[in-house]
């Protein structure tokens, strides 16, 4: 017999809606993920390094990747097709002016060298191609026979068919050994210019400008030379600041025009503003937050710009701890060898034992030219100090030169410092790759420009007063006649292109530009240089009595609810309704909740909305989707709590008069006082008194109210130990995420210890009505169908408040999910959260199992006819179903399908959408 239809059923749009729309949100993120481009082009045939004899004596075809020291075969030159589209200039043609571009280069023989000369020429052509200019000689480099290098000219043509001029010359820094003097100096300059005029006819319009490609170390051993450098010189690529030369120029005035490239200082000055915002522990003075700083050894630039981090840090916060790990460049050993980084899928474990043992031993080889040993030791020791010390790291900084150096750094650390900040310096594309998504993701970068060759407001109003057509045109949104450039793929050749478009437009000096700061994301960097955010919130985030502020609240806001939704009586009209004071704080709270849900979503979907409270937006790298996931949970929390009471109330409270009259009048139970009888003495109640006591809501509320806080209390400690990472910035985005976090755990726990209870005080009846019948009571003062059939019900309206806590523990996990931002996973939340639902399935469990054992004591009593036998057998609801009916294993079906979709979204997601 089953019992009376209950309302609740229709709550399933809820539960598995709610369900639903967070899996929807996962599945859309890792849609909005870029496929991986693959080029066609057949492989073409490797080139050898020219010897510096050949280098300086044989002309050469060369395509915008080619090396501009390097020598292409003959045949090769010979099959070269195109031309340039003006002819080439005879010798009897009049010498027309030519801007020289005299590039100093590194010529060094391995392949991070050989990459960097390709972006360099690949960033200077570009821009003069972009300018409207054509190679005079199609793609061909030219040799000089004066001295080691190469040249090639460029030329354009006005509307009255003028020709400009553009030559481009390529040298190694061993070829012109600087410093040098002005008249040595004149000497070679006139000697290649005449080379270069004897070919192509043209002549100097003002000084050669050159563009030196060193390094700090250039720069320094430059200075430590005492001689100043040559006029019109500019290095690009050297960003030591001039104060921490050896040799602080005499006349800055003369070393002011050095630089065109944002400086160290001011680099690591905006870096550090950044990390202030992310982590409020730098902003507390009495903390001493503690910084990892990994650096080469070997060269002038890790030794300027950590102590510049110590700089800053230390006027910040004078008890900072920064510890600084050292290396030698070229940490995979194989200079000679191309450097490809290591794809993380590789370094998988094979084997169960395998994975088991992994960050527990040292898996590289402890010999060679490889250093990879030396650096996982090293993280392996940060990871041992945090886990048995407790010394949270706070930032973690990869300050090296080489690129690939950096991330066989990233590599190695981040899986043991994952709730670090990781920030570096010099944006590069390599950041962005697929492959080197799980440990650059949220990588804080400070860079002297974005790789995009885009003009700043700055500029543009710079150009403006030297040239009124060009600011026409702008303000107009003509059509303008530079060609637009793909981003670039490293930061230092933005700044090439950009210093190189100035110089073919004849402004003045162009100082160096400011600093920029950028966040990695899922293929994407997020530009927050403009960003700004407020700080006033993350002193107190730094505070231990912070969280106890937020949380203590939130819970009491929660109570606040609970208390709410249980104003429901029978009494009311409606039946079963609030009253009137909670009506308006259970619909006041949701409309909240639902106003803050549409704002976000609002904003998520406006593609002009860039940031909101200082925090990115951008889908991947933001924690808005995280909050706004939240606020759903938090939302349908509220309407799940009202529905089980109002479900409680007006479908349960009959159950128990019902009980009452199946049993009879003088029976006596048992009852343990204190909290769900585990605590105080036992004694024996009667019939009215045990259901008054089991099912009064006031008793139920208080005993609610206690378990939470014990519970909190409880994820407080595991909090202090391992403390969960949020990787946002600015202070009201940090405080909002917490309040919005707190109030979604809080309504969790309400609803997990309401549940819980529900479940142990039915535990307690059943028990008691078992023990009953084990004490053979006359058969024929309890009425076994009535009792059976209440039971059924009440126990069906129990057992589906199982899936409310769970439909709320999914989203708040769900909101957690790499695909939204960096979220890793701590050993505080698996305890709270799997603790808590463990505890409850184990509940729903055991109460499934009891009441069987209840239903076969009632059917294994004598005399009872065969026609009540079918009747009670026909109880079939509750805990009396069958085992695929029960609340648990929908419960587990449900966190299957949930887990499962967003497992499968990703490979599916990269077969139909990332094939192409």
């Amino acid at each position: 017999m089953s019992g009376p239809p209950i309302a609740q059923d229709a709550n399933r749009l809820v539960v598995f809606g709610s369900q639903l729309i967070g899996v929807v949100i996962v599945i859309v993120g890792l849609l909005t993920q870029e496929g991986e481009l693959h080029s066609v082009r057949p492989p073409g045939r490797t080139n050898t390094q020219a010897s510096p004899k050949t280098d300086a004596k044989t002309d050469t075809f060369a395509r915008l990747w080619d090396d501009p020291l390097q020598v292409r075969p003959p045949a090769e030159e010979a099959s070269s097709e195109g031309s340039s589209p003006f002819p080439s200039p005879t010798p009897t043609s009049k010498r027309a002016s030519c801007i020289f571009l005299w590039n100093i280069l590194d010529a060094g023989r391995w392949p991070d060298a050989k990459e960097r000369r390709l972006r360099i020429r690949y960033a200077i052509v570009s821009a003069i191609l972009a300018e409207g200019y054509r190679p005079l000689h199609a793609s061909s480099l030219h040799s000089l026979r004066s001295r080691p290098g190469r040249f090639e000219t460029f030329r354009t043509q006005d509307e009255k068919k003028n020709s400009k001029y553009v030559c481009v010359i390529w040298t190694t820094k061993q070829s012109i050994n600087l410093p040098i003097d002005e008249p040595e100096l004149g000497k070679i300059t006139d000697e290649i210019t005449n080379e270069i005029d004897n070919q192509d006819h043209v002549i100097a319009e003002g000084p050669v400008r050159f563009l030196h490609h060193g390094t700090s170390q250039d720069l320094y051993n430059l200075s430590a030379a005492g001689t100043p450098p040559p006029k019109n010189t500019a290095f690009l690529r050297a960003t030591v600041r001039l104060e921490r030369l050896p040799s602080p120029p005499p006349h800055p005035e003369l070393w002011a025009s050095l630089q065109k490239i944002t400086t160290d200082d001011k680099l690591v000055e905006s870096l550090f503003r950044e990390l202030c915002l992310r982590i409020p522990a730098l902003n507390d003075p009495c903390k001493a937050p503690r910084v990892v700083v990994f650096t080469e050894s070997d060269t002038i630039y890790s030794k300027a710009i950590v102590d510049e981090l110590k700089k800053q840090l230390q006027q910040a916060n004078a008890m900072s701890n920064v510890e600084v790990y050292t290396y030698l460049q070229a940490l995979d050993g194989g200079p000679e060898e191309a450097r490809a980084p290591a794809n993380p899928s590789d370094s998988k474990s094979p084997d169960v034992a395998t994975s088991l043992l992994q960050g527990r031993a040292v898996s590289e080889t402890s010999f060679g030219t490889s250093q990879f040993d030396y650096l996982r030791r090293a993280a392996l020791d940060l990871k041992a100090r945090r886990n048995r010390q407790g010394e949270n790291v706070v930032a973690v900084g990869v300050l090296g030169s080489d690129i690939y150096d950096k991330m066989l750094v990233l590599q190695a650390v981040r899986p043991a410092l994952p709730s670090a900040v990781f920030f570096t310096t010099d944006l590069d594309a390599l950041y962005l790759e697929r492959d080197m998504q799980p440990f650059t993701r949220n990588l804080v970068v400070a860079s002297a420009d974005d790789l995009d060759v885009k003009e700043s407001r700055d500029h543009v109003l710079d150009v403006a007063r030297d040239d009124v057509n060009i600011l026409a045109q702008k303000a107009g949104n003509l059509v303008s006649p530079q060609w637009k450039l793909p981003p670039m793929r490293d930061s230092y050749q933005t700044v090439l292109v950009k210093e190189v478009q100035h110089i073919l437009r004849h402004r003045n000096d162009k100082p160096a530009g400011r600093a920029h700061i950028f966040e990695i994301g899922a293929g994407k960097r997020v530009d927050l240089t403009d960003a700004g955010g407020l700080s006033w919130p993350l002193w107190w985030l730094a505070q231990p009595w912070f969280n106890a502020l937020i949380f203590i609240p939130a819970l009491l806001n929660a109570f606040l609810i609970l208390w709410a939704v249980t104003t429901r009586d029978l009494a009311n009209k409606p039946a079963g309704a609030m009253k009137k004071w909670a009506r308006c704080v259970v619909y006041g709270e949701a409309t909240l909740a639902g106003c803050g849900l549409v704002f976000l979503l609002f904003k998520l979907t406006n593609a002009r909305s860039d940031l909101l409270l200082g925090e990115p937006l951008s889908l991947g790298i933001s924690i808005w989707p995280t909050v706004m996931i939240r606020l759903l949970a938090f939302l349908v929390a509220v309407v799940l709590l009202s529905l089980a009471s109002r479900s409680f109330v007006v479908y349960g409270s009959p159950q128990e008069d019902n009980l009452k009259n199946a049993l009879p009048e003088n029976v006596k139970f048992r009852w343990r006082k204190w909290m769900w009888g585990l605590l105080g003495p036992s004694g024996h109640v009667s019939r009215d008194e045990f259901f008054e006591k089991l099912f009064a809501a006031n008793g139920r509320k208080w005993r609610i109210f206690i378990a939470s806080l014990a519970y909190l209390a409880f994820s407080f400690v595991l909090f202090a130990k391992w403390p969960p990472n949020v990787p946002a910035r600015s202070g009201l985005p940090l405080l909002l995420e917490k309040i919005v976090l707190a109030l979604g755990v809080a309504l969790y726990i309400i609803h997990l210890i309401f549940c819980l209870e529900l479940h142990v005080s039915a535990l307690r009846l059943l028990r008691q009505l078992r023990l009953l019948y084990s004490s053979a009571p006359d058969e024929n003062q309890i009425n076994a169908t009535e009792m059976l059939s209440a039971l059924s019900t009440l126990t069906t309206i129990i057992g589906k408040t199982l899936l409310y806590p769970l439909t709320v523990l999914i989203l708040i996990i769900l909101s957690r999910l790499s695909i939204f931002d960096n979220w890793v996973p701590t050993a505080s939340l698996v305890i709270t959260f799997a603790g808590g639902a463990i505890v409850l399935v184990g509940a729903s469990l055991i109460l499934w199992l009891e009441g069987a054992g209840l239903k076969k004591i009632v059917l294994a009593q004598r005399g009872i006819e065969s026609g009540e036998k079918e009747k009670l057998q026909d109880i079939g609801d509750g805990v009396f179903a069958t085992w695929y009916s029960q609340p648990i294993f929908t419960a587990i079906f449900s966190l299957v399908a949930v887990f499962g979709s967003v497992t499968i979204a990703r490979p599916l997601s990269q077969l139909f959408f990332n094939s192409f």
